[in-house]
C-alpha cells in the first residue's frame, strides 16, 4: 500500500541556517514519500532519498543546478513537461507518472512558494497495480463451478475446477470430493456445507481457507440447491478465490491503522463534505483536532461555525466558495476552540471533486495543527525586527554579503551584497535597496587592493579579521576604518567603522607623548614617579620608585630604583619630614612645595622640592597593592640649592 502525502504548508521556506538547517534536512531524508524541492530559477535546491531511488538521479550531480540541464535524454517526455511547468506557474501541478528508472508508478503533486516549489512523489504503483488486477479479475472470471448429487458425487465440473484438481474430467466425474486425489485440503468444509444445503435445502455462502504447497488460500464458496416436489436434487458450486482480496483487506486494515496513528502523530485529520446534502464525514484526527472523542458525534457546518472564531467563518466561507465555483484546490487557515477551551490554529488544505456531469460534488481536505508553528513564526518575526532594529541602531555599518564564485575553477571573484543596515547606507551612500544583489567590487572597485584577499581568506578559512585599515578610494578621502568580518555560510558579515577622528587623536597624542618624554629625560632637574603603599587598614606606609629621569640617575648615583621602597632605600625622609608631606599630597590631592636640609656624614645640602598628584599616574599603574580608585602617584622635581650635592629624591 502507499503511504499519505504530507499535508502542504502553502508559503515555505526551506531552512538554510543556524534556526533547524539541519533538523529540515533530516526530516526530508526519512519520509516515505519523494521530495524534490526548486527555486524560482528552475535550480534544485533539495532532493531526497525516495527521488533519487525512483530516477537514478543523484544529489552530488544535481544539487545547485539547473534541472533542464540534469534530467537525461531518455527521461520521460511527460514527467519532464510537468516538472518544467512547477516553476513557471502558481498554480498546483499534479498528475500520475510512469518511471522506467525504477519501473514504478508516481503520483505528483506541489506546493509552489514566493521563493521556491516544493515536488511530492507519491509512489502508487501497488494501487495501480491491484487496479489492473481487478480489472482482469472482471474480464475473465476464474471462478470453480460444478453441480453434486444428493450422494454427494461429482456430476458436473468446468474447465477451471478441472485445472485445479489437475485430472481429466472422466476419472472426477461420480466421485466425492474426499475421493478426488488433491482435494483432501479443503474437502471436510466443502463436505459439510454440502451436507448442511441437502438437509435444509437453503443456500449457503461460506468462506473458509485451506493450505497448498503454493501458501494459504482462501475461497468463498457459494451453493445453491436444485429442489423439486421439495426434495434436493443436485447443488450448485460456485467457488471464488479470494486469496488476493483477503490479502488486500489485510493490507487496507494496516494502512488504515497506520493512517489514523499517522495522524494521531502528526496531530492531523481529514474530512469529506458532499455537497448537495452538506453532509460532513471526520476521520478520527479531525475529532482529537477539536479534542473530542473520535466519531462521538455527527460533525455539520452548524458546528463547526460555532467552534470556530468569529472572524474566520466568514473568510473561510468565501474560499470554499470560490473554490467550489473554479473547481480549483484551497488552503485556508482557522482557528478553532477545542473541548477543553484552547484556541488553536488550525491550517486546511483541500480539493475539489466533481461528478460525471462537471459539477461540483465533493470536498476533501486535510487539516492539520499549526498552532505551536504558528506562534513560533510570530516570535521569529518579532525577534526578526528587534534584531533589524539593533542593527539598524548601531553606529558601525554592517553588510551580509555572499560569494559570488568562478563557476569553472570555484574561485571568489566578488561579494555580493545580502543586506545592510542603516549606518551602512549612510557611510556608502547607497540605500539597502540600490546595493543588494550588486557586487562589492562592482560599487567599490578600491576595495581589491586593500581588503578583498583578507575577505576571501575569512570565507575559505573560516578565520575571522579584525583591522585597522586607511582607505582613499570612491567617495571616501584619508578615512580609517575599524574592520571586522566573520565567516557566513559561503560569505561573510561585515562590521566597519570609521575611526577617522580617534586615528588622528592617537597620532596626535603620539606626537604629544614623545614630545613630553623628550622633555621628561632632556630637563636637568631630578623628575621621579612614585606609587603610594598601603597597609591593610588604608594607611600610607611607604612610597615606590614607578619612573625616573636620567637627571634624577645622575643626582641619585644609580638606575636600579624602579620597584624599591624609598623608606627601605632613604630612611631619613621620615625623620626631616618629607614622607608627611608626600602622604599630605595623596591623601588631600594637593601639589606641595618646599625647602628642606639634608645631612648626611659626607655632605650637608638643601633641596627644593616641588610633589603633585599625577592622575595619569593613577590610571597608567597596573597592579597595585590598594584598589584603583586609592592609588596615588607623586611628580617630584628635585633641585639643589647648596653648593654641596647629595642624592635627595623627593
Amino acid at each position: 500500500m502507499t503511504t499519505p502525502l504530507p499535508n502542504r504548508t502553502g508559503v515555505f521556506q526551506v531552512p538554510t541556517t543556524a534556526s533547524n538547517p539541519s533538523l529540515f534536512g533530516r526530516l526530508v531524508q526519512t519520509m516515505p514519500w519523494g521530495v524534490l524541492v526548486l527555486n524560482r530559477s528552475g535550480v534544485v535546491t533539495l532532493i531526497n532519498e525516495e527521488v533519487q531511488r525512483l530516477t537514478g538521479l543523484s544529489a552530488s550531480h544535481v544539487l545547485g543546478q539547473l534541472l533542464t540541464e540534469v534530467l537525461p535524454l531518455d527521461f520521460p517526455e511527460d514527467v519532464r513537461r510537468a516538472l518544467y511547468a512547477v516553476v513557471t506557474t502558481e498554480e498546483v501541478v499534479s498528475g500520475t507518472f510512469f518511471l522506467p528508472h525504477s519501473q514504478q508508478w508516481i503520483a505528483m503533486t506541489t506546493e509552489p512558494g514566493e521563493h521556491e516549489v516544493l515536488v511530492y512523489w507519491q509512489n502508487t504503483t501497488e494501487i495501480v497495480v491491484q487496479k489492473r488486477q481487478y480489472q482482469d479479475l472482471a474480464d475473465n472470471l476464474t471462478d470453480s463451478i460444478a453441480t453434486w448429487g444428493p450422494d454427494l458425487r461429482l456430476r458436473y465440473a468446468n474447465a477451471v475446477l478441472v485445472d485445479q484438481l489437475n485430472q481429466p474430467l472422466s476419472e472426477l466425474l461420480g466421485k466425492t470430493l474426499g475421493e478426488m486425489e488433491g482435494s483432501t485440503a479443503m474437502s471436510d468444509s466443502y463436505t459439510l456445507e454440502l451436507e448442511k444445503v441437502l438437509v435444509t435445502g437453503q443456500p449457503s455462502n461460506h468462506t473458509f481457507a485451506f493450505t497448498t504447497p503454493e501458501g494459504n488460500r482462501h475461497v468463498h464458496l457459494r451453493l445453491i440447491p436444485d429442489c423439486q416436489d421439495g426434495q434436493v436434487r443436485q447443488v450448485l458450486s460456485i467457488a471464488h478465490d479470494i486469496t488476493e482480496l483477503k490479502q488486500a483487506e489485510v493490507e487496507l486494515r494496516a494502512t488504515s491503522d497506520l493512517l489514523l496513528a499517522a495522524e494521531e502523530v502528526a496531530h492531523t485529520g481529514s474530512y469529506e463534505v458532499e455537497l448537495k446534502a452538506m453532509r460532513l464525514r471526520f476521520s478520527d484526527g479531525m475529532f482529537r483536532l477539536l479534542g473530542e472523542v473520535p466519531q462521538s458525534f455527527v460533525p455539520t457546518l452548524d458546528i463547526m461555525n460555532s467552534r470556530s472564531h468569529p472572524d474566520d467563518v466568514q473568510l473561510v466561507q468565501q474560499i470554499l466558495d470560490e473554490a467550489i465555483a473554479n473547481k480549483v484546490p484551497y488552503h485556508y487557515l482557522r482557528r478553532v476552540s477545542r473541548a477543553d477551551g484552547q484556541m488553536r490554529q488550525l491550517e486546511s488544505f483541500g480539493h475539489v471533486v466533481c461528478d460525471e456531469a462537471g459539477d461540483a460534488a465533493k470536498l476533501i481536505g486535510q487539516v492539520r495543527d499549526i498552532t505551536e508553528r504558528y506562534q513560533a513564526e510570530n516570535q521569529l518575526l518579532q525577534a526578526t525586527q528587534t534584531i533589524r532594529h539593533m542593527l539598524d541602531g548601531s553606529p558601525a555599518a554592517i553588510c551580509l554579503l555572499e560569494a559570488q564564485r568562478d563557476q569553472q575553477t570555484g574561485q571568489i571573484i566578488d561579494l555580493i551584497f545580502r543586506g545592510a543596515n542603516h549606518a551602512s547606507e549612510l557611510l556608502n551612500q547607497k540605500s539597502e535597496a540600490c546595493l543588494l544583489g550588486h557586487g562589492l567590487l562592482e560599487y567599490f572597485p578600491g576595495v581589491r587592493t586593500v581588503f578583498f584577499d583578507d575577505y576571501v581568506r575569512v570565507v575559505e578559512t573560516g578565520v575571522p579579521l579584525r583591522t585597522d585599515r586607511f582607505y582613499s578610494s570612491e567617495h571616501y578621502e584619508d578615512r580609517w576604518f575599524d574592520v571586522s568580518a566573520v565567516k557566513n555560510g559561503d560569505g561573510i558579515i561585515l562590521t566597519f567603522l570609521d575611526i577617522t577622528t580617534r586615528k588622528r587623536n592617537e597620532q596626535e597624542q603620539a606626537a604629544s607623548q614623545q614630545l613630553l618624554e623628550a622633555i621628561f629625560e632632556a630637563t636637568l632637574n631630578s623628575l621621579e614617579v612614585f606609587r603610594s603603599v598601603r597597609d591593610e587598614t588604608g594607611q600610607v606606609i611607604d612610597f615606590e620608585w614607578v619612573l625616573a629621569n636620567k637627571a634624577a640617575h645622575r643626582l641619585l648615583q644609580r638606575t636600579d630604583l624602579t620597584g624599591k621602597r624609598l623608606l627601605v632605600e632613604e630612611p631619613a625622609m621620615e625623620q626631616i619630614g618629607v614622607f608627611e608631606r608626600l602622604c599630605q599630597v595623596v591623601e588631600q590631592r594637593q601639589s606641595v612645595d618646599f625647602e628642606v636640609f639634608y645631612p648626611t656624614d659626607a655632605t650637608d645640602a638643601w633641596y627644593y622640592i616641588a610633589a603633585t598628584p599625577s592622575m595619569m599616574a593613577w590610571w597608567l599603574i597596573g597592579k597595585t597593592l590598594r584598589p584603583a580608585n586609592e592609588l596615588r602617584r607623586l611628580y617630584c622635581t628635585c633641585s639643589l640649592l647648596s653648593s654641596k650635592s647629595w642624592p635627595m629624591p623627593c
